[in-house]
């Protein structure tokens, strides 16, 4: 009866730790490396640093959690890495454009 017991908690636990992993963003990570990338190529980086670092900086945290499993949380992190980069990338061919450097 008491194997029984400790098996029933087991199983809950389980139960409970695995659905606290969440599924892994595969399309919110391939989203945001793929901002990311175009952000760079636009000179994000040197025409809207400010948008370029937290894009940067929300990309990098989200590689950790997902290293650390912590799906959830890596998803919000990609999320926001996108948004960040569409962002600097749109900031950077505004003001590449308004100097002269090139079409947007």
């Amino acid at each position: 009866m008491l194997n029984s017991i400790k098996l029933v908690f087991l199983g809950s636990l389980l139960v409970l730790c695995s659905s606290c992993v969440g599924p892994v963003p595969v399309e919110e990570y391939t989203l945001a490396r793929t901002a990311i990338i175009v952000a760079k190529e636009k000179s994000a980086d040197r025409y809207a640093p400010g948008l370029w670092f937290k894009a940067e900086q929300s990309y990098k945290r989200a590689q950790r959690l997902l290293k650390e499993r912590e799906n959830d949380e890596a998803k919000v992190h990609f999320l926001r890495a996108k948004q960040f980069a569409e962002r600097a990338e749109t900031a950077a061919r505004v003001k590449k454009f308004q100097t002269g450097d090139t079409f947007p």
